[in-house]
């Protein structure tokens, strides 16, 4: 009894993973953490702050072509104090987001690299990137603490490769690296909105 067990899991675990590929009509909702959004939005390492969030959705328009919207959110904060003078510093501030569209190329059939496990691929994407910066003292009230602020509005353009592997025909996981002006990197968890399995 307890080798069956085992062996019954297993085979509903492979049963799954083989039904996992994504096929035309599947439609993918992804989100996850990026180390930035390729653009350059700080001279210095921010003291604080949070990950990069990302978001995206895609539609299958055939098991090797999607295109979907995507967008991201970045707020990061430095923040520096005088050692010698009592009670004088500054914090820095960057906050902003892109949002676009993509269109994705997979490509694991044709790297013969089984598509029930895996999901290779590459995108291009592009869209609209807003930056803002604003500065203000601690502890003090600086009259010229805002004369730095300013604000970017952008067109933001670029590619990532990436794998995703499939836990069944619903839930993946992803990693992906991408580059607009700068090198980014991607990972998160992925799902999959179809009701179920249509042709390919």
């Amino acid at each position: 009894m307890r080798k069956i067990i085992p062996a019954i899991l297993l085979f509903l675990l492979l049963h799954q993973v083989a039904c996992a590929q994504n096929i035309k009509h599947d439609f993918i909702i992804a989100a996850g953490f990026s180390s930035g959004d390729g653009h350059s939005i700080r001279p210095y390492p921010p003291t604080n702050g949070i990950n990069t969030p990302d978001l995206n959705c895609e539609y299958y328009f055939s098991s090797a072509f999607s295109a979907g919207l995507c967008g991201i959110y970045y707020h990061n904060t430095f923040k520096w104090e005088s050692n010698t003078a009592v009670n004088y510093g500054y914090k820095d501030s960057w906050e902003g987001f892109n949002a676009g569209v993509k269109a994705t190329f997979h490509m694991a059939k044709l790297l013969k690299i089984n598509p029930r496990y895996f999901d290779v691929y590459v995108t291009a994407f592009g869209g609209s990137r807003s930056l803002t910066y604003w500065q203000k003292g601690i502890n003090t009230v600086d009259p010229y603490s805002n004369i730095l602020d300013y604000k970017i509005r952008s067109f933001s353009a670029g590619g990532i490769s990436g794998i995703r592997f499939l836990c069944n025909r619903k839930l993946g996981f992803y990693a992906e690296l991408g580059f607009s002006r700068e090198l980014f990197i991607n990972a998160g968890i992925s799902y999959n909105l179809a009701k179920k399995k249509t042709s390919k």
